[in-house]
């Protein structure tokens, strides 16, 4: 078990000392991840969640796993699997509360809803130990938003950035692109949320369906899928940053595009954000983005993404996808 807490570890101080949220005092970061519940009280259309409600254990029960840790394996970093781990305030408020009482040193990250985002609760989280509040933001449009069935205005994702940067709580704000309903408008409006809120940390996904997903069902429906297990194969080795599959109504090489973009906003505002940063790299960024600009609007933009992908273009024709 040491080789996990270990190597996990490292990794998670890595992105932890870079966000200025470990220091030194805290001696090495002994990670160890444990859940609080099960379920999730939304139901979004991407979402490949295969229990459905949502069932959550005591708080004694989850400071006595937390002590166990700390105690035996010298555990200082929780990661909360939860797929929600903040459905009911007074759980929260219960938890930090019995979590400071037990006088260990120790920090944690936790996932919750743009829309259950407040000052109360992340004053608390932070004084208990929280450092990072994970938060699917999915989208910056509120048609795309409906179509996901994610139960949250376009006011609560800028809302839940804006109080979370406050506090020093966010690492990311991950959105999806290539949802059935998405447009160029849509994304575009997408790229005006990383715009407004200054988010510089690229975490943009593709819509990826997933057994039991709403979305999986729709890609089966339209023939997207035509062999599912040979799909399952190709898809089980990749996470969703890989382009696998075109759900909308977009050429591929659109959506490769405003990708592209949009991981080129947070890029950029990375660069102004770190005015130490080395020039000459900000300028090397300028030339290729106005480059690939360039080839996008003379149509070459499918030919330049062939080329850098070739090996997972290689996969799928293997796969017959």
């Amino acid at each position: 078990i040491e080789k996990y807490i270990i190597e996990n570890g490292k990794a998670a101080q890595i992105g932890l000392e870079s966000e200025s949220k470990w220091d030194t005092n805290h001696g090495d970061c002994r990670y160890f991840d444990i859940l609080s519940g099960r379920g999730c009280i939304g139901n979004c259309t991407f979402c490949y969640r295969m229990i459905k409600g949502m069932r959550k254990h005591s708080v004694p029960y989850v400071i006595k796993h937390m002590m166990y840790l700390a105690d035996n394996y010298k555990i200082n970093f929780f990661q909360f699997e939860d797929d929600l781990f903040v459905t009911d305030q007074q759980w929260v408020n219960d938890f930090c509360n019995s979590l400071k009482n037990t006088k260990k040193d120790v920090r944690f990250r936790i996932s919750c809803r743009a829309n259950l985002i407040n000052d109360d609760l992340l004053i608390k989280l932070k004084s208990a130990g929280c450092v990072h509040v994970g938060v699917g933001f999915e989208s910056g449009s509120q048609q795309m938003l409906n179509s996901m069935k994610k139960h949250v205005r376009v006011e609560h994702n800028y809302n839940a950035y804006r109080l979370l940067k406050k506090h020093g709580l966010i690492m990311g704000a991950p959105t999806i692109i290539g949802m059935p309903d998405e447009t160029k408008e849509t994304i575009k409006d997408t790229l005006k949320f990383i715009h407004d809120c200054n988010i510089d940390s690229a975490a943009n996904y593709f819509a990826t369906p997933y057994p039991n997903s709403e979305i999986y069902q729709y890609a089966i429906k339209e023939g997207l899928i035509k062999d599912e297990e040979k799909y399952l194969e190709w898809i089980s080795n990749s996470d969703a940053a890989e382009f696998k599959i075109n759900l909308t109504k977009l050429s591929d090489a659109d959506l490769l595009y405003y990708r592209f973009l949009l991981n080129d906003a947070c890029k950029k505002n990375k660069f102004q954000n770190e005015p130490k940063n080395n020039r000459d790299e900000y300028y090397k960024f300028l030339i290729r983005h106005h480059s690939i600009k360039l080839l996008y609007h003379l149509g070459l933009y499918k030919f330049v993404w062939t080329i850098n992908n070739y090996n997972e273009i290689k996969n799928k024709l293997k796969y017959k996808i």
